[in-house]
């Protein structure tokens, strides 16, 4: 189950190591009475996450990494697979 509190949002965004500990403290100050899509919004206007990134944590993902790639976007869907940028 998803929950809509920014604490599960927080606690995804942790996961994902997409930011250092500094912008995580950061983001952490900044969520204090705001909800997951202003803070993610917030997060994307600095250049810190994608659009696709802050979608993928406000849904529930929390892996950006393929071996030694971040995932920044999703480029296309096929009947074959998925293609990421």
């Amino acid at each position: 189950m998803i929950t809509s509190s920014p604490n599960s949002f927080l606690d995804r965004l942790a996961a994902s190591q997409l930011l250092t500990v500094d912008q995580l403290t950061a983001a952490q100050a900044a969520a204090v009475g705001r909800d997951k899509k202003a803070l993610a919004e917030s997060l994307v206007e600095q250049g810190l996450l994608t659009r696709f990134q802050a979608r993928q944590l406000r849904v529930g993902a929390s892996s950006f990494f393929l071996g030694n790639y971040v995932i920044v976007d999703c480029l296309g869907r096929g009947g074959n697979g998925i293609v990421y940028k």
